[in-house]
């Protein structure tokens, strides 16, 4: 019985030192320090190393504390670290499912305590925290594919929410980097762990997958799943933006009926809810579904409405240009068009933007020769394309057709036309399917 006790005891050590192993070593591959170099300047064996990081050998406080010296780091034995953070972990993820104002806060609460955090089993848990904050906050500065491969490497300590989470993460990122074969499987991956809200998010971000590759159906049937367990679990918030995606969908299949009272819906919502954040994107988006419906004067009407600091957007300034032009305003439009490029030296990182405000500036211009204009066009055009964004190719497409009818140049009309027709086959494949 006595031996029972003590075997059990001694897999209860070596399972926690093989975290604290596996932590280690994340720390050393930081730091890029081999094993060699580690034991040169801590006089450990390299072996003896090695074994710590494998979970084989059990090392004592004071030479767990010599090792982390030799990195740079302060070695914090705090106890029960693992349990605190993964509550603080479901209290941080469940701020990000309601959308609530205070996940900054909850945050920057876990960051505080980072230094007790750094050596103990808990670290690759914080790694998690920062992956989904960074990733969900669409930070460029951040180092993805470290944090990604350092939790990678602790995978299978964490729990079946976590793991799920984690795929959700990677696949993300993946979509950002344009790796869409990648990023589906990473959402299979998260599929194998099947969990409440976390699996909520996973079919809402597979949607956004699905309409940057051109599948609107299986966008839509994800998204609709996603808001079907946002609204029967109250997380009012992301079912509102479940709603903006639905809106921006029959928006792309050109159901401007169904899309413009969705978008009016979330707009007031958004202002119920006080979802600051979203409001220039919402607009910006519900504006140019009333321009691509060729309601003109609502476009005047709701960007009069606007309050001063979104007026400053030059994008708005864009769909004004658009709406006056197409109601006959010309003066009006290039007064608009110059104030988008006049607000732009506040966007240059944005160049398809760039690009669009001096396209229709180029457009607009009665000074400009024909081919000046088409050969603007055409480059922006290739842009939009790089960019997989198809209507705005329409639009630009629609533009150059103006210009070719204006010289009679029948068979380049019919190329475009041709063009044109084809970016509006998955709107007909769909309406097929549905109706």
């Amino acid at each position: 019985m006595h031996d029972r006790s003590m075997n059990h005891r001694k897999k209860t050590i070596l399972s926690e030192n093989s975290d604290q192993g596996i932590v280690f070593k994340l720390h050393r591959k930081d730091k890029k320090m081999t094993l060699q170099e580690l034991s040169n300047q801590s006089g450990i064996p390299t072996k003896r190393i090695s074994n710590f990081e494998k979970g084989r050998t059990v090392l004592t406080n004071d030479t767990i504390q010599l090792l982390y010296s030799c990195l740079g780091i302060t070695y914090c034995s705090y106890e029960n670290q693992e349990t605190q953070l993964s509550n603080s972990f479901y209290i941080f993820y469940e701020a990000v499912l309601s959308y609530d104002d205070n996940l900054e806060v909850i945050y920057h609460d876990i960051l505080l305590r980072k230094e007790e955090i750094l050596t103990s089993s808990a670290y690759p848990l914080f790694l998690l925290i920062e992956l989904i904050y960074h990733i969900f906050h669409d930070d460029m500065f951040f180092d993805f594919e470290k944090t990604i491969d350092a939790i990678q490497a602790y995978r299978y300590n964490l729990d079946n929410k976590q793991k799920l989470i984690y795929h959700d993460c990677v696949a993300l990122y993946f979509m950002k980097q344009k790796e869409y074969d990648k990023a589906l499987e990473q959402f299979e991956h998260a599929a194998e762990y099947g969990v409440g809200g976390a699996n909520a998010i996973v079919n809402y971000h597979q949607g956004l997958l699905f309409l940057d590759i051109n599948d609107p159906c299986r966008a839509m049937s994800c998204v609709y799943k996603a808001k079907f367990f946002f609204d029967n679990n109250h997380y009012i918030k992301r079912s509102v933006l479940c709603s903006f995606r639905i809106a921006c969908i029959y928006r792309y299949l050109h159901c401007y009926d169904e899309a413009l009272p969705i978008y009016e819906n979330c707009i007031r919502q958004m202002r119920t809810y006080h979802m600051i954040n979203k409001y220039k994107t919402m607009y910006i988006e519900y504006l140019w579904c009333l321009i691509l419906a060729e309601r003109y004067k609502n476009v005047l009407v709701v960007i009069d409405d606007l309050d001063d600091k979104l007026k400053k957007s030059p994008i708005f300034h864009l769909y004004c240009s658009l709406a006056n032009e197409k109601l006959g305003q010309h003066k009006l439009a290039v007064k608009s068009i110059v104030e988008a490029k006049r607000h732009l030296k506040n966007y240059e990182h944005i160049s398809l933007l760039k690009s669009i405000v001096e396209t229709y500036y180029t457009y607009l211009s009665v000074n400009k020769k024909q081919e000046t204009k088409l050969k603007k066009l055409r480059g922006t055009l290739e842009e939009a394309k790089k960019c997989n964004n198809t209507e705005l190719q329409r639009f630009i497409i629609e533009m150059i057709i103006d210009i070719l009818d204006s010289d009679s140049q029948s068979d380049m009309i019919i190329s475009y036309y041709q063009s044109l027709l084809q970016s509006y086959k998955y709107h007909q494949k769909w309406m097929k399917i549905n109706y």
